[in-house]
């Protein structure tokens, strides 16, 4: 059976089922809401100046990075593994990556980009499986979580 994404999020399978799958809709209110820098007693956002080569980001020089949590907007504590890349100037454009344990043991040498899947996107090589990384619920509150197996997206077959 293949799987189809319903809302537009973004994957990152190296992480488990809490942060391997987050949707678009709460990384744009949540980069929206983000003060333009750190408030007092914080430490996000901060600038973006250590960002690994391998993170290419187009949307300007002057880049900011922020925790993004699954069900609330950071303030402080513990800011878990995913990061909102953008521009302050203009927060319509979000990179999304991650602290992928895989990479590196170092901490801030260990970004990687979260895959994008737009709305709509079906993918017929991700069977279902009971022994993954992404948990999906569907859209029908109180349905138990699966785990499903997702591969990187071939977006040649995205349902315009």
């Amino acid at each position: 059976m293949p799987l189809n994404y319903r809302e537009s999020c973004y994957i990152a399978p190296a992480l488990s089922p809490t942060f391997g799958r987050i949707p678009a809709a709460v990384v744009r209110a949540q980069v929206a809401a983000a003060p333009p820098s750190a408030r007092r007693g914080t430490r996000y956002p901060q600038p973006m100046d250590d960002r690994p080569s391998r993170i290419e980001y187009q949307a300007g020089t002057s880049l900011m990075h922020q925790p993004i949590l699954p069900s609330r907007n950071y303030r402080r504590g513990r800011p878990g593994p995913l990061r909102a890349v953008y521009n302050n100037e203009d927060r319509t454009e979000i990179m999304m990556v991650y602290h992928n344990p895989n990479i590196s043991a170092h901490w801030g040498e260990n970004y990687d980009r979260m895959v994008y899947i737009p709305a709509g996107y079906v993918d017929t090589d991700a069977p279902e499986t009971e022994s993954h990384v992404v948990q999906h619920s569907g859209s029908h509150p109180g349905r138990r979580a699966r785990q499903l197996q997702v591969s990187p997206p071939r977006l040649s077959n995205v349902q315009e």
